[in-house]
């Protein structure tokens, strides 16, 4: 049926259908910039009623600086028939009855065959589509850092994997190619303990990875029981010894001595590995011939607390955040050693266990760690299993 074919009342009639039906705000304005036009789409769009706009300058529906410029734009576009906004779709701000904000999408036509009309707008409320973008736009920047990252842990592991694989080739190399007696007994032992060392810290860094990715896939296995904290910290101490000599740093744990450590409920291996992680680092990132602090106490909440502090270097405050984060190294120290993924690991560990971990640091003066973990007083052993108790 031809639009033409009906009667004046039937084309009011389906027009008002069309525009109370449409999901774009339809507005429509006289030359003066008054409303004389307003669909029910608008109605929800802005939160008010037809008859309330009536009349009303179009501006009214405007935050600055649009409302200021609406006026200016109609009378220029009238004198000049300049187009800035007619026959222009563009993204612009809308203000509902309470005032709030929104982004909208807006396109203005003139109209030139009703006396009584001059323009018509279509407006769509985009915020979603804004909400959409700034989403996508921000998994984007995550993974381009997280890819950044790795990237960077990639190079870095080559490198820390090769100096020790280096000395280990470079070491056997002399004891095969040398005649025998030419190298004195001492200087063997020296080349052999050389090659274990390099060949420890080779395995650290593989199992380092290891321990990330299966942590990742939800495939560590925790066994939860009572473990005596001080033989953990002493056992510990004992296994980073020659980090400790290397750095020349020295332990003070004699606050350990004058209290009983109380038992805690932890996975005896994966307490030690957070442990000897927290110390290396007190180590690594120390200041020649510094000192760690190690005490332990019972918070108010009735958990173990271990606090583990050193003199070091610090952690700039700006960086706090992203010390737990795989692949991510906040010292500016190149030459210490290591993968950058061992307080990721600790973090994970202990959380696991039911417990959490701390920092506060002062660049220049040192961190200090704490790590918190339930007490083992009357509790049965249990398991956990892709972090769930079973």
């Amino acid at each position: 049926m031809l639009l033409s074919s009906l009667d004046s009342a039937s084309q009011s009639d389906l027009l008002k259908a069309v525009l109370n039906t449409a999901v774009d705000g339809i507005i429509a304005i006289d030359r003066r910039g008054r409303i004389c036009l307003f669909n029910k789409a608008s109605e929800l769009l802005f939160g008010y009623k037809a008859e309330e706009v009536f009349g009303q300058n179009v501006h009214i529906l405007m935050p600055e600086p649009y409302r200021t410029q609406h006026d200016s734009y109609i009378a220029n576009y009238q004198a000049t028939g300049e187009e800035k906004i007619i026959g222009i779709g563009r993204e612009v701000e809308g203000r509902r009855k309470d005032g709030s904000i929104f982004p909208m999408y807006l396109s203005v036509g003139e109209v030139t065959d009703r006396a009584e009309l001059a323009y018509v707008g279509i407006v769509r409320d985009i915020t979603a589509q804004r909400q959409n973008f700034r989403a996508l736009e921000d998994a984007c920047v995550r993974a381009e850092i997280a890819n950044q990252a790795k990237s960077e842990f990639l190079s870095r592991m080559s490198h820390e994997l090769r100096t020790p694989l280096n000395a280990v080739l470079g070491f056997a190399q002399i004891l095969e190619l040398s005649e025998p007696g030419v190298l004195s007994p001492e200087k063997e032992k020296e080349y052999f303990e050389a090659i274990i060392s390099s060949g420890n810290h080779l395995l650290g860094l593989i199992e380092d990875v290891l321990d990330l990715a299966k942590i990742e896939h939800g495939k560590v296995e925790i066994s939860i029981r009572p473990v005596d904290l001080l033989r953990t910290v002493r056992q510990s101490i004992t296994m980073v010894q020659p980090a400790l000599a290397r750095y020349r740093i020295s332990v003070v744990d004699d606050a350990l001595s004058h209290a009983p450590m109380p038992l805690v409920n932890a996975d005896e291996v994966r307490l030690r590995q957070c442990v000897m992680n927290l110390l290396s680092n007190g180590a690594k990132y120390n200041k020649p011939g510094g000192k760690i602090f190690i005490k332990c106490e019972v918070t108010s909440q009735g958990r173990a607390r271990l606090i583990i502090e050193d003199t070091g270097i610090g952690i700039p405050r700006e960086r706090l955040g992203e010390l737990f984060k795989p692949f991510t190294r906040v010292s500016r120290r190149e030459e210490v050693e290591g993968s950058g993924i061992g307080l990721a690991i600790t973090r994970q560990f202990v959380e696991q266990m039911d417990g959490n971990i701390s920092v506060v640091s002062k660049e220049g003066v040192g961190s200090r760690f704490a790590l918190e973990l339930p007490l083992a007083a009357g509790v049965e052993s249990f398991a956990v299993h892709n972090n769930k108790r079973r």
